[in-house]
């Protein structure tokens, strides 16, 4: 219930004597017990291959030290044959180094080919671990550019970083290290919008793993995070049709090896399922996908897509003129807003309150919404000097003129301010979400149901 100094605690464990050398070794036995406790409940947890590949290696040293070399080196040599098919080059290393260090055994393979697979597999780890820290570097860059409001070139950084590393073309043929790549560029192209550059380069990419047939049990969860990219990335660039198409293959990817990707990508395909049927003018079927998903056990839900889950199912009532539900639902995400910008990120959270406004508008609650503009300006002011979210700025501003007038919707003047603050390259493909809030002030202008001019706006080439 409340925690206790260490004086509070020996007055309470020795009243009499206090003892403070029984007090630390008691702590210490706690501890040690502790670790162990979450140690094998770490092991139970984790079903993943990797996991019962080193359960395998940790009963072959169990029977060396215990001098039952045959049976030993049976387990070695199948913890081996596990390891090569999913190509895990850390483990094989490992496995090689407690091969030779028990080669003096009648059982044992010969000192000169376990060196020689060591020195191969120490070479593909570390180009492995290369691909991996190159990740992390991008993705640093990412973050100082984002955070100083800079424009940054990702496809000469990804290159320069690459150079750095030595990662060469051959990573392009591992879906295990091909899926860093992928992931480092769909980062980029997230941050600057540019899904129409990105969707053939993820498309290029997955078909020529599919026509080598790199795909196996072993790599399945590389080829299930790569088909998410590619139905994201369609529904993204509205061709929903394909997206829906790319879903079903996401879908039985999922359940292709048992259950073990069901947490991790089941409720995003349900998110992506819900989304394409709203921008599709099926909202009633969103509704309940959604809902059916939330029924499910919340333990098999991670945390993050729990949140989107009621974020989606409350723009979905939104469509549905159903503001009461549409706030209830956002009332569900009932985490502090330092939480939520700490886990689901600044712009998240902005987008959430976006749609908190729009909600109280419609509800007639123009002291409410007057009152979170003003916050929204306060608590997003470093985001809004930002170039990508000047169009965000002006849409508050613009929010906020027709909360204290709703007139001014219906004027010339207020209407060439939204044309002049909403202009689209004819040669991009108009950002989805971008376009979803410019919708809602659309309907404002023309006097129509909001939903009724987002669909034209879709289905607008």
């Amino acid at each position: 219930e409340r925690e206790y100094t260490r004086e509070e605690l020996l007055e309470i464990l020795y009243p009499e004597n206090i003892n403070l050398e029984a007090y630390h070794a008691t702590r210490k036995r706690l501890i040690k017990q502790l670790h162990e406790f979450i140690y094998i409940k770490q092991i139970k947890e984790d079903t993943t291959l990797e996991a019962q590949i080193e359960g395998v290696i940790s009963l072959a040293k169990f029977l060396f030290k215990n001098k039952k070399d045959k049976t030993a080196w049976v387990y070695l040599n199948k913890a081996y044959e596990q390891a090569e098919k999913s190509s895990n080059y850390d483990l094989l290393v490992t496995i090689c180094k407690t091969g030779i260090a028990n080669s003096l055994s009648e059982h044992a393979k010969t000192i000169d080919e376990l060196v020689s697979k060591l020195e191969e597999f120490e070479r593909l780890a570390k180009d492995e671990q290369n691909a991996k820290v190159a990740n992390f570097v991008i993705r640093d860059k990412i973050n100082r550019a984002l955070e100083k409001g800079e424009k940054i070139d990702y496809n000469e950084t990804i290159k320069t970083v690459f150079e750095e590393y030595d990662i060469t073309e051959k990573v392009e043929l591992n879906p295990r290290l091909l899926f860093n790549i992928i992931d480092v560029t769909r980062r980029f192209a997230m941050t600057q919008k540019d899904f129409t550059s990105l969707e053939p380069y993820i498309i290029n990419k997955y078909k020529k793993l599919e026509e080598i047939m790199a795909f196996d049990k072993y790599n399945h969860e590389y080829k299930v995070h790569i088909l998410y990219f590619i139905c994201h990335v369609l529904y993204r660039n509205k061709k929903f049709r394909e997206a829906e198409l790319y879903l079903e293959k996401f879908h039985s990817s999922i359940f292709a090896y048992g259950q073990q990707f069901l947490k991790p990508f089941y409720q995003k395909y349900i998110l992506l399922k819900a989304n394409i049927f709203i921008y599709t003018n099926r909202v009633d079927p969103a509704i309940s996908c959604l809902e059916s998903s939330l029924e499910m056990s919340l333990s098999k839900v991670d945390k993050i897509q729990l949140l989107n889950t009621y974020v989606i199912l409350s723009i979905a009532y939104f469509y549905k003129e159903e503001y009461e539900k549409s706030l209830n639902a956002f009332m569900k995400t009932n985490h502090s807003e330092k939480w939520c910008q700490r886990v689901m990120g600044k712009e998240w959270l902005l987008k959430k309150h976006m749609l908190d406004v729009m909600s109280q508008f419609e509800l007639g609650n123009s002291d409410i919404v007057e009152s979170r503009i003003r916050s929204i300006q306060r608590k997003f002011k470093d985001l809004f000097e930002r170039e990508e979210y000047k169009r965000v700025k002006i849409f508050i501003q613009l929010v906020n003129k027709v909360n204290n007038n709703p007139q001014i919707a219906q004027n010339d003047e207020f209407r060439d301010a939204v044309e002049r603050s909403f202009k689209w390259n004819p040669k991009e493909v108009e950002d989805l979400q971008v376009m979803t809030f410019y919708a809602w002030l659309k309907s404002k202008m023309r006097n129509k149901r909001y939903y009724q001019v987002l669909m034209q706006m879709v289905n607008e080439k």
